[in-house]
């Protein structure tokens, strides 16, 4: 209740300062908009700026899942080629060099113009994150836990699914809290070629003719499914992870 209470009191000044810094000094509505102004439209289009919020999120959330199985088999075959897992960290570095709307457009031209582009950029932004997190959490286990894991576990498989990958969850579960939200970016940015619909779509559109209370609503409706990705890798962390001490702060 208290959090609740912040958080509402927070976002209240927020509001009241940025309303009345426009006012006191008479910012025109195409450079920013007064909250009001950004309300008034969401309030008008509030059906429109739905279905681009449950588009992005879709391709966000399918791009998520993509990333997150690609990195766990990349976990299990580094796991069997140990050899590879300098080659993976080689390439997982280079691919986050590479920024992501630069690739938007040869994923549009191998996906598509619809769903299937979003969702692979999605997936690009948050699969090496994933990646990094699970090889280091594999890295963190102590020579003493793996030899233990080793005499009481009989099979390479046994040791897999029963020590290597429990054991590696929380530094999978620290990526995922990275990730999640990114996931998000991924889809928008993917949205800024070849879209019709989401926010990404939309932002554009409202940076094309100034209206900028589009644009606004736009990013704030980003934020907010950022910020349900990241509470559900939370809640993922508090019920998988319920066992480790960084679970618990």
């Amino acid at each position: 209740m208290k959090t609740a209470l912040r958080w509402t009191a927070t976002i209240s000044l927020v509001l009241l300062a940025w309303q009345a810094v426009c006012v006191l000094f008479s910012i025109p509505r195409y450079v920013f908009p007064r909250p009001t102004e950004v309300f008034d439209y969401a309030m008008v289009n509030v059906t429109l700026l739905a279905v681009d919020s449950v588009v992005t999120g879709i391709e966000a959330f399918a791009g998520l899942t993509i990333g997150i199985v690609v990195s766990l088999l990349s976990v299990i075959f580094v796991y069997f080629v140990p050899h590879a897992e300098r080659l993976f960290a080689m390439s997982t570095a280079t691919a986050q060099s590479i920024p992501v709307l630069v690739v938007a457009p040869f994923l549009t031209f191998w996906f598509g113009s619809g769903v299937g582009s979003k969702t692979a950029a999605a997936a690009l932004v948050c699969v090496f994150p994933l990646i990094g997190g699970w090889i280091a959490g594999k890295n963190s286990i102590l020579p003493n836990e793996q030899i233990f894991a080793d005499s009481v576990l009989p099979t390479r498989w046994a040791r897999l699914w029963h020590f290597i990958l429990p054991r590696s969850l929380p530094g999978f579960i620290a990526a995922l809290k990275v990730a999640a939200p990114l996931s998000v970016l991924g889809a928008m940015v993917g949205e800024f070629v070849g879209a019709r619909q989401g926010l990404g779509f939309r932002i554009l559109t409202g940076s094309y003719y100034l209206r900028t209370e589009e644009m606004v609503s736009g990013v704030f409706l980003a934020c907010v499914i950022s910020l349900l990705f990241y509470l559900a890798a939370h809640i993922i962390e508090k019920k998988w992870l319920f066992w480790h001490g960084a679970s618990a702060r």
